[in-house]
């Protein structure tokens, strides 16, 4: 199966994507407004980590100190964003659901497009807190990519001099909501089709990502 990771590349896991022919379920529009996420637990403001499990760094130094590794990230109530360039900020939501969703907003790099003319993307994560603080918000979460449909096999390196096909890369049994482009990139048709697919999500978006909450403030 091909790993997720492998097929995106991230800033602090949330922050920028490359989401061309990833399976992943896009839309150029938002599927879910702050009405949605009324019911939903809510992510503690401060300083977050989506460290490797093998990176070594001090939690109680200042992330300006922290190595790229520790994937720092500044989370308030409605964004994400780079500890060290403010210009990656990605508003979110959490959706209520079971599971949960989070609804970011994709920050667009070079060509990187749904379709032509696109200006906006979002992408949706299903959603797991594992940890608590005494007012309920969330101080440790894992998460999944929402994915069109079963994963397809890795199809082989294109020829020399031959485009890779975009749709490859696509699930060939979309889930009931969903429509590949041919971009490769996976549109649903509403909100509903997007909580339908994080559930059996899960278990094609491994490795799961996974943060936790490290201290109040931005430093």
């Amino acid at each position: 199966m091909m790993s997720t990771r492998v097929c995106l590349a991230a800033v602090a896991a949330l922050l920028a994507v490359a989401l061309s022919g990833c399976n992943l379920v896009v839309s150029e529009k938002p599927m879910f407004s702050a009405a949605d996420a009324r019911a939903a637990p809510v992510l503690r403001p401060g300083v977050w980590t989506s460290a490797d499990s093998d990176c070594a760094f001090d939690p109680k130094a200042a992330i300006s100190t922290w190595p790229q590794c520790a994937n720092a990230s500044i989370v308030t109530r409605t964004e994400i964003r780079s500890p060290t360039d403010a210009s990656k900020t990605a508003p979110y939501l959490i959706v209520a659901g079971d599971p949960l969703v989070m609804q970011a907003k994709a920050l667009l790099e070079g060509d990187i497009k749904a379709n032509d003319g696109a200006t906006e993307l979002y992408f949706y994560l299903g959603f797991q807190p594992v940890d608590f603080d005494e007012q309920h918000r969330i101080t440790a979460m894992r998460a999944w990519f929402v994915q069109c449909g079963p994963p397809p096999a890795e199809p082989p390196a294109p020829k020399p001099g031959e485009k890779p096909n975009p749709r490859a890369y696509a699930t060939a049994k979309p889930l009931p909501g969903m429509a590949v482009q041919d971009t490769g990139m996976c549109t649903p048709t509403n909100g509903a089709a997007v909580l339908r697919a994080a559930g059996p999500s899960e278990a094609w978006g491994r490795p799961h990502l996974t943060a936790r909450w490290v201290r109040d403030g931005d430093k």
